[in-house]
């Protein structure tokens, strides 16, 4: 029997009993969240003032809103109850075949409901996944030789969105298939560690807008090879980085971002999601990956399914960007 690599630290974990009880209780949720979401988003607050949820889970996530999020910006829960017996999807049209195929919605009720409990607020892109709040990492025939989210490669550390004008505090991401024999791990690096062995002056420079990051060509349309200059580190740890594609505008520059390429084979904690696996993310504070070392099986890879969703602390500051008559959607154009 292979054994699941788990490096992090589980910061809950449900019985069997409790979660076949949660289960029971999201499956009231029979609204489609990509067809009908702000119904759902209101049957899924219901679970919640109804008593569906187990009470040492939600002391649990309240708790989690004062954590230092900087030392823990990712954290793991398992056995979480999702959609059991979803077929695989048309991996030539994946998102389209999610409509027609998966017709119950536990797992997004639990993401939903996490999200309330945690304090944060679930969005949606117009312009990503037509609007959808809750996206696939589900690999696309199209896109099966790519890094990105619908590849089959490995994807190198980044933060989700971080060229975009909406960047997710937060991103969850739902375990929903997995094989464990094949050896391909989600990966974490927190921004501390990242920054760990910079020298002050090295840190000085991070601060400053003297970098760039070209866009994955395989997920982004063509800029015509201009990218805007960014800092890598705001504040104490907030960063913007991808590991082997930012770049220095300096030398200087250029020395300290391929230092930093190095830091995540050092400080990194990987995990093999299995089924039922929530890996909450504070998108600003780590970096996160996926790492396919070793493929026993090619089909179960294919068919690797995580649900993700993107998450902001406060939707205040993005109103403009709010697409009239919602209180979620979000567009990259200033409305």
């Amino acid at each position: 029997m292979t054994i699941p690599l788990c490096e992090l630290t589980i910061g809950y974990e449900f019985s069997d009993a409790g979660r076949d009880a949660f289960a029971a209780a999201l499956a009231g949720v029979i609204l489609s969240p990509y067809k009908f979401y702000e119904p759902f988003r209101r049957q899924a607050s219901a679970v919640v003032d109804t008593g569906g949820v187990p009470e040492d889970f939600l002391a649990f996530c309240r708790a989690l809103r004062d954590r230092d999020r900087a030392q823990e910006p990712v954290v793991l829960v398992r056995n979480a109850p999702i959609d059991r017996d979803v077929p695989p999807f048309d991996p030539d049209d994946p998102v389209r075949s999610k409509y027609r195929l998966k017709t119950t919605f536990v797992a997004e009720a639990f993401l939903e409901v996490f999200a309330a409990l945690t304090g944060v607020t679930a969005i949606g892109n117009i312009d990503i996944a037509y609007g959808d709040v809750y996206n696939d990492i589900y690999p696309k025939r199209s896109a099966w030789h790519t890094h990105s989210s619908k590849g089959l490669l490995s994807q190198p550390f980044h933060k989700d969105l971080g060229s975009q004008p909406i960047v997710p505090d937060h991103i969850h991401m739902l375990s929903m298939r997995c094989a464990p024999e094949n050896d391909v791990c989600t990966s974490f690096v927190r921004s501390v560690d990242m920054l760990r062995e910079l020298r002050e002056d090295e840190l000085d420079l991070v601060r400053e807008p003297v970098f760039f990051t070209p866009a994955d060509p395989a997920t982004s349309y063509d800029t015509g090879g201009v990218y805007p200059s960014h800092p890598i580190l705001t504040g104490t740890a907030r960063m913007r980085f991808t590991q082997g594609r930012t770049r220095g505008r300096t030398p200087e520059a250029e020395a300290v971002a391929r230092r930093l390429d190095e830091q995540p084979g050092r400080f990194r904690k990987r995990v093999q999601l299995m089924p039922g696996d929530l890996a909450a993310v504070s998108n600003h504070l780590s970096l996160h990956a996926r790492e396919v070392h070793e493929v026993r099986d090619e089909e179960a890879l294919r068919t690797r399914w995580i649900i993700k969703s993107a998450n902001l602390d406060d939707t205040g500051p993005y109103r403009r960007h709010l697409v009239a008559g919602t209180d979620y959607l979000m567009s990259d154009e200033v409305a």
